[in-house]
């Protein structure tokens, strides 16, 4: 699956059974506050939906920033799946 990053909408982005998904953020304080996913239902919406976070997480790895969560995929799925992307997370908000 291609995921793209498109900074200046602050999204991360792919194609799914010829829809457009997304994971949306807001930047504050060199931190990605991930707060909104569009993916289609089912199997391949969590497909879509882990990809796009894992995207995020890769990301904030790879940029020296934090992931703050307002997602409760990313809290009750994602972080479950990996407990190694829980020190990307900024505590405290």
């Amino acid at each position: 699956m291609r995921i793209e990053h498109d900074p200046m909408g602050q999204k991360f982005i792919c194609e799914a059974n010829g829809e457009e998904c997304f994971l949306a953020y807001t930047s504050i304080n060199d931190n990605l506050n991930v707060h909104f996913m569009a993916v289609p239902d089912g199997p391949k919406g969590e497909e879509v939906a882990e990809a796009l976070v894992g995207a995020a997480f890769d990301f904030a790895r790879r940029n020296n920033v934090k992931i703050i969560s307002s997602s409760a995929y990313v809290d009750e799925v994602f972080l479950k799946n990996h407990p190694e992307c829980e020190s990307l997370v900024e505590k405290g908000f």
